[in-house]
This record gives C-alpha cells, sequence and structure tokens, in this order.
C-alpha cells in the first residue's frame, strides 16, 4: 500500500563439512538468517550475519628428526590459518502496477504492432470470420474486386467510374432451408474434401440451398449451401429439405453447446473491443415482415453484443421466439436481429424463416 513493502526473508547457506564422515552422505554446516523488514519500493535492504570462522594448525616435519628436543625445530615447521567470511544478501523489493515503466513500455509496443497489423483500435469488434484471410481480418470471404495482387490498369485505360456503395440489406434465409443431419458437418470452398474448411455447422441446424447445382466428386454428391455471407460445398447426403414441418434442436451437439453460453451482460459493464448493435443507427426494415422474421430453433440461444462468441451476451433466447433481422450486413455466420427491446447478433444457422415452419 503506497508504495510499502512488507515481506519477510529467510536466507540459508550451507557448505560441506569436512570433519565429520556419514554413512548417510556428506554433513552439512548451515547458516541462516531470517528477518521482517517494511521498506518502499525501489528502495534496498541488506542482510548480513552469515559469518563463517575456519582456524585450522598443520605441523610439517621430517620423520625422526624432527622429533629430537631443541634439534628437531630445524626439521619441522607450523602453520596456523585463520579465515573469517561474511555473506551479505542485498534486496531491492520493487511494486509492479499498471504505472510501472517497463510494463508501460511494453503495453505500447505491443499496440503499435496491432496497429501496424491490424489499423486502428477497437480490434475486437470486427471478428475473424471463417473463410477470411488472417492477414486482411477486415475481409469476410473472398472478393476478388479486391485482391491487392491483382494487376492494375494500364496508363492509357479508362478509368471505371466510381460504385456507389451498396446499401446493407437484411439477411434473409427463406427458400430451400435444409437441415444438418451430422454435428460438425463442413462447409468447403470447393466440392473437394481437400478444400479449405469455412465453417462447421451442428446438429439439427438449417442452412440455405445455393444457387449453384449439385456436384458429384469422385462418386460422392455435394451440395451447394450458404449460411449468412458463407457460402460453400457439403456433402448432400449429410443435409436434407426441412420443408413445412416443425423443426427443433433440441438433440444438441458440441456446436449447439458453443453457442449457448457466454458471460451475461451486466448494467455498468465496460466491454472494450465489442461492437453492439447501436441503437440510435438501427431503424426498423422496411421490407416485409414474412422475409425478415425468424423462430429460434435452439433453446438457450445465446443473442451477443458484438458477431464474437468471446462477447458479452445480452440474453438468452428460447426456443421458438420470434426475431426480426435488422438492417446490418451479415458477419460470416452472424446476422443483427431484435428480440423485444433487445438488439443483438446471432448465429443464422439456428434461425429459420417464420414461413417455412411453425
Amino acid at each position: 500500500m503506497n508504495g510499502i513493502v512488507r515481506a519477510t526473508i529467510e536466507a540459508e547457506v550451507s557448505d560441506l563439512d569436512r570433519s565429520i564422515t556419514s554413512a548417510g552422505g556428506p554433513a552439512l554446516l548451515t547458516r541462516k538468517t531470517n528477518t521482517e523488514f517494511n521498506v518502499r519500493s525501489g528502495e534496498t535492504i541488506v542482510l548480513s550475519g552469515l559469518l563463517q570462522r575456519n582456524v585450522s594448525n598443520d605441523v610439517d616435519k621430517v620423520p625422526f628428526l624432527g622429533n629430537i628436543p631443541v634439534l628437531g625445530a630445524l626439521f619441522r615447521s607450523k602453520r596456523f590459518q585463520n579465515k573469517e567470511t561474511e555473506l551479505v544478501v542485498f534486496v531491492t523489493p520493487t511494486v509492479v502496477d499498471s504505472e510501472t515503466p517497463g510494463l508501460v513500455d511494453r503495453v505500447q509496443r505491443t499496440k503499435e504492432r496491432l496497429s501496424e497489423q491490424m489499423g486502428p483500435s477497437p480490434y475486437l469488434s470486427d471478428s475473424l470470420q471463417p473463410g477470411s484471410d488472417a492477414a486482411r481480418p477486415d475481409q469476410h470471404g473472398s472478393d476478388p474486386s479486391e485482391d491487392p495482387a491483382a494487376p492494375l490498369p494500364s496508363a492509357g485505360a479508362p478509368v471505371p467510374a466510381p460504385v456507389a456503395p451498396a446499401v446493407p440489406q437484411p439477411v434473409a434465409i427463406a427458400g430451400n432451408t435444409l437441415r444438418v443431419t451430422k454435428d460438425g458437418l463442413a462447409i468447403r470452398a470447393a466440392a473437394d474434401p481437400r478444400s479449405q474448411v469455412l465453417f462447421e455447422l451442428g446438429y439439427n441446424s438449417v442452412v440455405r440451398a445455393g444457387s449453384a447445382p449439385n456436384k458429384v466428386v469422385n462418386g460422392v454428391q455435394w451440395r451447394n449451401v450458404s449460411a449468412g455471407d458463407i457460402t460453400g460445398w457439403v456433402l448432400a447426403d449429410q443435409v436434407e429439405p426441412v420443408g413445412t414441418k416443425a423443426l427443433t434442436a433440441s438433440a444438441q451437439g458440441a456446436l449447439a453447446r458453443q453457442d449457448q453460453t457466454g458471460k451475461p451482460l451486466t448494467l455498468g459493464t465496460k466491454s472494450a473491443g465489442v461492437a453492439p448493435v447501436a441503437p440510435a443507427t438501427v431503424t426498423a426494415t422496411t421490407a416485409p415482415a414474412s422475409e425478415t422474421r425468424y423462430r429460434v430453433i435452439l433453446n438457450n440461444l445465446a443473442l451477443y453484443v458484438s458477431p464474437d462468441t468471446n462477447a458479452l451476451v445480452v440474453q438468452k433466447l428460447a426456443e421458438g421466439s420470434v426475431v426480426q433481422a435488422l438492417p446490418q450486413a451479415a458477419r460470416g455466420n452472424w446476422i443483427a436481429v431484435q428480440a423485444g427491446e433487445a438488439r443483438g447478433w446471432v448465429p443464422v444457422q439456428w434461425l429459420r424463416p417464420l414461413t417455412e415452419g411453425k
């Protein structure tokens, strides 16, 4: 407290005692000191008192002649040795806190590296989605028009007219909805079991049938599907049409449980790096309700403040509850929805269009 360090130090120094022989091992000469101190952070204390004194007397002489009285002193010598040592220990305790220069310098270097690699903060508001390049976390999926390796136009080529930015539209999965029959089903970038895995689907989750026709590769049939803004290929025998029957994900797998967990958001909670759906910027969609309302098929589905499973949870959605899609663009398999007065992000594979099932 207030930079004062209180501690207890016990120091011990041991040496071999060559004067004693033991069958259990060598004997030891031990010196100990124990002290308790109060000192300001950064000040030095000195521990002393670990003294050692060795006294030895050695006599060297010529056999027989050294024992002759009077004259024997000419044939022998005496050596006296007095050795004293003292061990001194210097201790400098330092309190490490958020203002410690070394820690502040390390945090600053980390921020500089993050700024160089990921741009200005916050860094977690736009989470890395399946199919994105880790070196370009701001990109979702592949877009050939944004490829930095694409050749530049020649000097005489006409400059294309600027294209107005597209207005984000609500994500609609209405259409031919398919149910996943295997937990951990991979959406792949191509109809090839060796291609990149874009996303993994949980058992009883739903996806939308893609526009590309089915493919048969080495006798295996692949089907084009999409979840949010992720489009890829899955094994055709591991999905089935839903039709108009009721759908539930009560038989859960590991991936379903992952979307049911999270730390709840409480009043006064400060969470750096998350990007909640701001009420000031989110307005009700003008699209028909039949295209933007969905029924939750997973009980206790977490409604997150940002499209990230590590984000805080606004609330848990009950199975069968109805949510309204918001006009934010999809981020990977995440879409923005409103449930009552709460707004946030949910994985789209646990939502079914309201018009397809009850």
